[in-house]
């Protein structure tokens, strides 16, 4: 049966429930309304007052009866109901996983298929409009003023800009991390040139260039911040930090949430020879002078390669 049937009978269901509901409560409204009001009297004679109480007519108390009975039948009914659902939702889970395990797993290696159930189906949320652009630049005269350092001419900063999506998947409310890390460089004389400076979830600032994240000593610069997305709810995050490379290295950049594709951009002075490529089963496609798109669904911990070299003829 399809979800809309399934929805349909439900919608009807309530339907139901809400119309008994109603008729039980005109009928509690009926016995109230026709039962006699009782008569309080004052004997001849008496200082006390006497109250006597009419029996109500059998049609009325009848009345009475039978709105009890629908009343707790519309309660059982919609408890009972509401089990049942969440039952059936568990067992075609439960279903649907067994079908592709059983598909599946007979055509590629059981543990294979336990790392796609836990990466991928299991996922909540779908990364969309993913873009990272970054920017090889020389080291400028200040920032080697603040390190204390002359140069080598070995040396460039990468800033990396990271925009995307984050969409929620359910019908519920859903919690996820969202990480963003940037390689420190193996000379610890550069190391405090690497930083997380800017952190925007949903137009809201996390991080800013007052107090960005520094790398530490153990050679670790990243951020984590845990977002709460509604149902179907769809955000917005974007990242930039910065470290310094080798004016001939490379630059990995892993993703951690299924998404449906990715665009990379690089400005980089003239003399540098750059290129990219996706850890991927399909080829990223050159867009544009130090452009590259890969419009194919990435896997969590897939990732794109970038690579540069800084010696060619200026």
């Amino acid at each position: 049966m399809s979800k809309k049937k399934i929805e349909l009978i439900r919608k009807h269901s309530v339907s139901l429930y809400i119309m008994f509901l109603l008729l039980s409560c005109c009928g509690f409204l009926t016995y109230f309304m026709m039962s006699p009001e009782p008569t309080i009297i004052k004997p001849d004679g008496s200082e006390h007052f006497v109250v006597t109480y009419v029996k109500p007519a059998l049609w009325v108390l009848m009345i009475k009866e039978i709105s009890i009975a629908i009343l707790i039948a519309v309660v059982l009914a919609f408890t009972i109901e509401g089990l049942a659902h969440t039952r059936r939702e568990i067992e075609q889970e439960d279903l649907s996983k067994s079908i592709l395990e059983s598909v599946y797993k007979k055509y590629i290696p059981e543990k294979c298929f336990d790392e796609v159930d836990s990466c991928l189906l299991r996922s909540n949320v779908e990364r969309t409009d993913y873009s990272i652009h970054y920017k090889i630049r020389e080291i400028t005269q200040e920032e080697l003023d603040e390190l204390g350092l002359d140069g080598n001419g070995e040396h460039c900063v990468v800033e990396a800009f990271n925009r995307y999506q984050v969409r929620n998947l359910l019908d519920e409310n859903v919690t996820t991390h969202l990480k963003f890390n940037i390689e420190v460089p193996n000379e610890k004389e550069y190391t405090d040139l690497t930083e997380i400076y800017s952190f925007n979830y949903n137009s809201v600032e996390k991080i800013n260039d007052d107090e960005p994240i520094k790398a530490t000593n153990h050679g670790d610069c990243h951020y984590s911040f845990e977002a709460n997305l509604k149902p179907h709810q769809t955000v917005v995050v974007e990242a930039k930090a910065r470290t310094v490379k080798r004016i001939i290295d490379q630059e990995v950049w892993s993703s951690r949430l299924p998404s449906n594709g990715i665009r990379v951009t690089v400005e980089a002075p003239p003399h540098f020879d750059v290129h990219c490529r996706a850890n991927h089963s399909k080829p990223m496609r050159k867009t544009g002078p130090n452009e590259w798109n890969l419009s194919y669904g990435m896997f969590p911990h897939q990732s794109i390669v970038l690579w540069w070299n800084g010696k060619c003829s200026k």
